[in-house]
């Protein structure tokens, strides 16, 4: 704690009876009085993120953004007072602040780098490091494929980077963004109506023609590797499904599905991320819209003799 004299001691050297000694006086202890306050606001922010970690609450990004820029507000005000207690001693720390939360805003970036690929892949195509093009449940068909040697059904991916194409051909990322952005995840009828009000948005938009091509072309050549026109199954395969985060049975998966409907039901896979279960979990667990990238497979349907689970051990 500073001493009163020890704040003062480079002010006025005016009397004491001064009417300017008495407005040095009046703003320095504003100025004290707006350190403590805002000190006071910082360590109520940090108590009450450090309560919603404890992992009995239930709160999502938007949370953990805005309550990281106000505690970065009130740090400033924090600095401005310290300097207007000590007549810009401690300008320094304004550099070190700016430089600290240039770091922060980098790490609550919503951003996810999804490389640039074809819009359509062979199953047999893909392995090693295509988990951010394939998603991850079609990449590692692609890995038993390749790297095992194993049977898998004969298929392509529509990437990635095709979903990406599609979202901005659209508008989608804004309008979907707009749309959640104020969004109480623990108002569930919102949620369920703001989650229709997006997925219809999906479903009635245009696939670009590029990628229209390029699925007519992956099905053609599919077709003729079979020496029939074959039903397929569509399925999910987001970036991060299958990863540090499950999203267990919340996307969608069509089967026996005709060449003609595999633009439709791309969309309506495309339309799952964003599903009431979908939208709740990725908000929990500190995930934005803008990081749902979906990629889609295409898998020939197996006439099964059988079927089952199989269970590996851990």
């Amino acid at each position: 704690m500073f001493r009163v004299l020890d704040l003062f001691k480079k002010g006025s050297r005016k009397k004491a009876g001064s009417e300017v000694f008495r407005a040095v006086i009046k703003e320095k202890y504003k100025a004290f009085q707006n350190l403590l306050t805002a000190n006071n606001q910082v360590l109520e922010l940090m108590a009450d993120m450090e309560e919603k970690f404890s992992g009995e609450h239930v709160f999502d990004m938007t949370y953990i953004q805005t309550n990281t820029r106000r505690m970065s507000e009130k740090v400033l005000q924090i600095i401005e007072s310290l300097n207007a207690l000590r007549q810009e001693k401690y300008r320094q720390l304004y550099t070190i602040h700016a430089e600290i939360e240039r770091k922060i805003e980098k790490i609550l970036e919503d951003k996810i780098e999804i490389p640039a690929s074809d819009l359509t892949i062979p199953i047999d195509r893909l392995g090693g490091e295509t988990v951010g093009i394939a998603g991850g449940k079609i990449h590692h068909l692609g890995e038993v494929k390749r790297a095992l040697n194993l049977p898998v059904p004969d298929g392509f991916v529509i990437s990635a980077y095709a979903f990406v194409q599609f979202m901005d051909h659209n508008g989608l990322v804004e309008k979907i963004s707009e749309s959640i952005k104020d969004l109480d995840i623990g108002d569930y009828t919102s949620l369920n109506q703001i989650s229709a009000e997006i997925c219809e948005m999906i479903i009635q938009s245009n696939i670009p023609p590029d990628i229209s091509e390029a699925i007519d072309h992956a099905y053609t050549e599919l077709c003729k590797k079979a020496g029939r026109e074959i039903m397929v199954s569509v399925r999910s395969s987001a970036v991060r499904e299958d990863s540090e985060f499950s999203f267990a049975g919340q996307y969608a998966t069509f089967l026996n599905i005709p060449g003609d409907s595999i633009f439709q039901k791309y969309k309506e896979v495309v339309a799952s991320l964003f599903t009431p279960r979908a939208i709740f979990y990725f908000r929990t667990k500190g995930l934005t819209e803008k990081e749902m990238i979906m990629a889609v497979g295409v898998l020939s349907m197996i006439d099964a003799a059988a079927g089952g689970v199989m269970y590996s051990r851990d």
